[in-house]
């Protein structure tokens, strides 16, 4: 039996994950609305739910799940599901607001999550799945180190081992010119 403490509100500076609530729902049906985020998570149009029963949806398929805020503001979501204690964990990570994005904002809510649940030997691996077409997105994992595992028409998974997370630095040329190529001919 696995017992594990898993951190109610975690902090670092201005930043702040804590869990995510009941009276979040319609600021998550709102910003689920916009075009950009549906492009981003697949859909071509919005969900045509309630924000009660968005959430609730939400934190069926997400049992872990945190609201992102900066500077007392919501900007975000991260949210884990297919949680398997001592072994993986898929994540989900938003930044809504576009003036927030390339701030690191995702880059340390990441790893404040990730250290979190590594410290107490919750989640030794890390998967996202990203469309391929979302071009920020993948940069954005393989900077934090994340290596493509599977492809599939549309979506490209990912995962990471705990513990090997990039430590901020830059890409090799080579990678940089490599993952520019990717991206052109998968476009």
């Amino acid at each position: 039996m696995l017992i594990a403490k898993v951190p109610r509100t975690i902090q670092d500076g201005d930043l702040t994950l804590r869990p995510l609530r009941i009276w979040d729902g319609p600021f998550l049906s709102r910003m689920l609305m916009r075009e950009d985020i549906l492009r981003s998570c697949g859909l071509r149009r919005p969900l045509e739910l309630p924000w009660f029963s968005l959430y609730r949806r939400l934190k069926a398929m997400f049992p872990l799940a945190y609201r992102i805020e900066y500077a007392s503001d919501a900007i975000g979501f991260i949210g884990l599901c297919n949680l398997r204690p001592d072994q993986s964990a898929e994540m989900s990570l938003m930044i809504f607001k576009s003036s927030c994005r390339r701030m690191g904002l995702g880059t340390t809510a990441f790893r404040l999550l990730s250290a979190a649940l590594e410290g107490n030997h919750l989640v030794r691996r890390w998967v996202v799945s990203v469309r391929r077409d979302n071009a920020p997105a993948y940069a954005f994992w393989r900077k934090l180190g994340f290596e493509e595992v599977w492809r599939d028409g549309e979506t490209v998974r990912m995962a990471l081992s705990a513990g090997k997370q990039r430590a901020g630095r830059k890409s090799p040329w080579y990678q940089t010119i490599a993952e520019k190529i990717f991206m052109q001919g998968n476009a």
